[in-house]
């Protein structure tokens, strides 16, 4: 019997770890978002720490936000695909739509290489994949916010484009997702018949 309990508290505490060890760039990869996000594709997928907690290692993020391949809805969601809420958009632009399952290089690779590059000793706010609108083919970008000081609140970008691995820094941003911070769609611009 004892033997038996045994057994058991061990291959939980196996499935516990495995489920654990899912980087970033798996779960973007392999998570079915068609319906929180009404839509097969997206925007920009955006990963943070529910604490609001800046972190060195990406993969540990469980707070995340998706706007959909239509840019009018952004979804707060957590890992196990939960909707925590979720707002209409008057519309979204500047980046292209692709379906996340294309995702493929690590994201915290990407991380490794902007913290080198721009010898950043703290961790990074929050992380935005996305598509450029400007290149042909569009190419996937990891966008990364690293806070301007510590504990502060606004951030500034450091690009990395996974296919060719070069870096860039980008603009001064806040360092945390909230849907309160989204614009609101006005009534008639979400589908709703005017009387």
């Amino acid at each position: 019997m004892r033997k038996t309990l045994l057994m058991t508290v061990a291959v939980v505490a196996l499935g516990v770890a495995g489920a654990q060890a899912e980087s970033l760039t798996e779960f973007f990869a392999k998570s079915d978002l068609t319906a929180l996000a009404k839509s097969n594709t997206v925007l920009n997928l955006e990963a943070q720490s529910t604490a609001k907690k800046v972190k060195d290692d990406v993969d540990t993020y469980d707070d995340f936000f998706l706007i959909n391949g239509e840019g009018k809805l952004v979804v707060n969601f957590n890992h196990a695909l939960k909707n925590k809420g979720q707002k209409r958009l008057p519309g979204w632009v500047g980046v292209s739509k692709y379906n996340n399952h294309t995702i493929t290089d690590d994201i915290q690779t990407g991380w490794n290489v902007v913290k080198a590059k721009y010898a950043l000793t703290d961790g990074v706010a929050h992380v935005v994949v996305y598509k450029t609108l400007n290149a042909q083919p569009p190419r996937f970008v990891y966008d990364f916010a690293v806070p301007n000081e510590p504990g502060g609140t606004m951030c500034q970008e450091y690009l990395y484009l996974p296919a060719s691995r070069e870096v860039e820094p980008g603009m001064p941003t806040g360092c945390y997702w909230s849907l309160k911070d989204f614009p609101t769609a006005a009534l008639g611009s979400v589908g709703k018949s005017k009387k």
